[in-house]
């Protein structure tokens, strides 16, 4: 499944980190204070999204 394409009518393009981020805020702290690995699975999830969104395929 392309879970990036079930919600393309639903996102601004592009998906920045801290807008995809910004629901988990309330969890888990500000992005800025997340260990930098764990910082960096939002990057690759969002750049993932992106890309996925703009009609690329992996």
């Amino acid at each position: 499944m392309n879970w990036p394409a079930s919600v393309k009518p639903t996102v601004a393009l592009p998906v920045s980190k801290e807008d995809f981020y910004a629901p988990f805020e309330r969890l888990f702290g500000s992005f800025e204070k997340l260990p930098v690995n764990i910082q960096g699975k939002y990057k690759n999830t969002v750049d993932f999204m992106n890309y996925q969104l703009t009609g690329n395929a992996i």
